[in-house]
């Protein structure tokens, strides 16, 4: 059996910290409903944590020739700052974002096993804009890599 809600409510429960007075609000992919294709200006900022997107998901494979198995999660970690529209420019948040990418690191080495079952392998930050909905944002993409190993009982 896998753990990958474990291993999402780690990544959630993390804050990473930015220099605005905001919350960031948190959307955990593995066990809250829809999330709505337009969000509301006072949904933002949010994190929006998903295994869909344009990355592949998971891989599986088998260890050696016992039932042992492990998979690699895929996660992706939106964080939609600010509509581009508000009329911000990308030098105006860069500060943020910036700081956001370095809080980022810090706390996940905290978790870098979010289930006693699994570790972090890797996380590529890409600060920039993005697309939800109709609408352009200011924000940083994070891809998580977990490793999970399994056991047949």
């Amino acid at each position: 059996m896998t753990n990958i809600t474990t291993i999402f409510g780690a990544l959630a429960a993390m804050t990473p910290e930015w220099s605005s007075d905001v919350a960031i609000k948190v959307w955990n992919g593995s066990t809250a409903g829809v999330i709505k294709a337009t969000l509301p200006s006072a949904s933002v900022p949010i994190r929006i944590l998903t295994t869909t997107g344009d990355i592949e998901g998971r891989d599986f494979a088998f260890i050696a020739l016992g039932k042992l198995s492990k998979v690699t999660w895929v996660i992706e970690d939106l964080l939609l700052m600010k509509a581009v529209a508000e009329g911000d420019s990308i030098k105006g948040v860069s500060a943020h974002l910036v700081q956001y990418c370095d809080s980022y690191i810090t706390k996940l080495r905290d978790v870098r096993a979010p289930s006693a079952s699994s570790h972090v392998l890797r996380a590529n930050m890409k600060p920039g804009t993005y697309d939800w909905g109709d609408v352009r944002y200011f924000g940083v993409k994070v891809i998580v890599e977990v490793e999970e190993f399994q056991s047949a009982a």
